[in-house]
Parts: C-alpha cells; sequence; structure tokens
C-alpha cells in the first residue's frame, strides 16, 4: 500500500470535505475536516455529563448533600449481583439520539465520540488499577448478524487499549436472542434476561491484549499464522474470570437487569468483583 504523505493527505481530506463535509450529529453544522467527533462544541455542551457525588450501587448523581457511603433512593432496597456502578452521561437529550444512531443507523463512526466520553470519565472516576481485565456485555449472534457490530465490543475496545488491559470476548455468552428491554417494564425485563448468559470454556487463539474464542473448534492448519499465538488449553479455560477483578462494559443501562444477570454468571464462575461501566444510564 502507497503511503501518501501527511501534507498531501490533509489537502485532500480539506478538497473532499468541501465536496463532503462533515457535520455535526446534533445540529447539522459543517464541521472542520479534522474533526473526530462529528458533534459541533455547542452540541458537545448539551450532553449532560454524570457527576460526584454517585450512589455506591448503580453509580447514579446524589443530589444534595452526600458522604461516601450514600446511596440512591431508587437503591436502598435493590440487590445487585455487581459491585458497583458506573455511568458516563443522563440517557436523555442529544446523547439519547446519537446512541441511537450509532446501534440502529450504522453510525459507527460516533465511536470517537463515545471513547472520549469514557475514557474521561475513567480516568476521573474510576481506580483503573483496581481492574483486571474488561469484559463487554454480549451480544446474540442473531443480532450481532442483523447490525453488522457489536456496539459493547466497540466501546470496550479503546479503553483496554488506553489502559492496557486485556479485553476477554467471546467467552461470556449470550444463549438466546432476548427481546429489547427498551419495550419491557423492569419485570419484564428481569425475566427477559433470566438464564440468558453462560461461561463457554473456549479454545481460544490470542492477539496481544484481546482473547477470541474459537467455538471450542481447532484452527485448521491453513488459519494458522505466524504472528499468531494459538491457545487451547481446554479446561484451563474455565478459570479465566477465576479471582479476577472485572469492568463489564455496555452502552445503556436503565433497571441494570442485563448487567446483572451477566454479573451473577461472571460470579459463579468466580469473578472476584464486577463492575459495570455503561456509556449512558435512563433516570
Amino acid at each position: 500500500m502507497v503511503k501518501i504523505p501527511g501534507p498531501i493527505k490533509n489537502t485532500l481530506l480539506a478538497f473532499l470535505n468541501l465536496i463532503y463535509p462533515k457535520r455535526c450529529q446534533g445540529c447539522g453544522l459543517a464541521l472542520h475536516y479534522k474533526s473526530k467527533f462529528y458533534l459541533c462544541k455547542k452540541c458537545f455542551k448539551k450532553i449532560k455529563i454524570n457527576r460526584p457525588p454517585f450512589c455506591i450501587k448503580c453509580g447514579r448523581h446524589i443530589y444534595g448533600s452526600a458522604d461516601l457511603a450514600s446511596i440512591c433512593g431508587k437503591c436502598i432496597n435493590s440487590k445487585y449481583n455487581f459491585d458497583g456502578g458506573f455511568f458516563c452521561c443522563d440517557y436523555e437529550g442529544l446523547i439519547k439520539e446519537l446512541i441511537r444512531k450509532f446501534k440502529y443507523n450504522y453510525k459507527k463512526y460516533l465511536t470517537h465520540l463515545f471513547d472520549e466520553l469514557l475514557v474521561n470519565f475513567t480516568e476521573n472516576y474510576i481506580n483503573i488499577n483496581t481492574i483486571d481485565m474488561i469484559v463487554p456485555v454480549p451480544l446474540h449472534r442473531g443480532k450481532l448478524q442483523q447490525r453488522g457490530f457489536d456496539q459493547s465490543l466497540l466501546l470496550s475496545k479503546n479503553l483496554a487499549k488506553v489502559f492496557k488491559l486485556p479485553l476477554v470476548y467471546n467467552i461470556l455468552r449470550r444463549g438466546r436472542d432476548t427481546e429489547q428491554q427498551t419495550r419491557l417494564n423492569k419485570n419484564e425485563r428481569l425475566n427477559n434476561v433470566k438464564g440468558a448468559f453462560f461461561i463457554k470454556p473456549p479454545r481460544r487463539f490470542k492477539f496481544p491484549g484481546i482473547h477470541f474464542n474459537l467455538c471450542g473448534c481447532k484452527p485448521p492448519n491453513r488459519l494458522k499464522l505466524p504472528w499468531v499465538h494459538y491457545n487451547q488449553r481446554g479446561d484451563k479455560d474455565k478459570k479465566m474470570f477465576d479471582k479476577k477483578r472485572i469492568l463489564l462494559i455496555d452502552d445503556v443501562a436503565t433497571t441494570a437487569a442485563t448487567a446483572n444477570e451477566c454479573a451473577a454468571v461472571l460470579k459463579m464462575a468466580g469473578a472476584k468483583s464486577v463492575y459495570l461501566l455503561t456509556l449512558a444510564k435512563g433516570v
């Protein structure tokens, strides 16, 4: 592949932007060709960032006076299988519209904006030294084929890269295609995801920092690449999560029923702790 020199590349991109300009996904304003976030400064300020003090259970902002052991009104009588939750933004207004575009209109370029929000929030409010690995909430293969990408995996990749944590993917699995949670009430959501997740002891090959599951099948010789380390340890993979401190990643949480079910399965597999981080949470 021919590498285009930087100045020539910038000139070509600037010219292309005159014909097909990047536009703010909030207001439609034409943006500079180097803009990664597809959002103007005015619209960026419309995103309601979650600020401390946080509820120690769900991560919701607590209004008024609060101490380090505060629990919000919605969590006083709630029990979760995860040890604590965090979320970057309130799921309302512009961020709600952007997440829906990302998931259902194939606007994958919005990943850059979401990565920025997640990394900034993690740097400011999460002690990453207490985390051993990142695990995305799995998408059922039916929805993956329909959508073309796994949104939780996309959001997890940059976090794992920035904080130099292993990203463990396709070992926690979704066994059935559950109904969309937004259409259900609280009790229906709990029943919808009950028993939907399981751990598949994998035979896997490994790129640096990412584990991929081969569905228990031995890779054919023609697929073996000299720069890839293939791992087929069998039963040892059952201990993948044993005594690990896990950061579970999802795009949106409302009742956190999905994350709660995932955390239960991870702890049954031996996880020491499971914390939840989502891009947004319904308030």
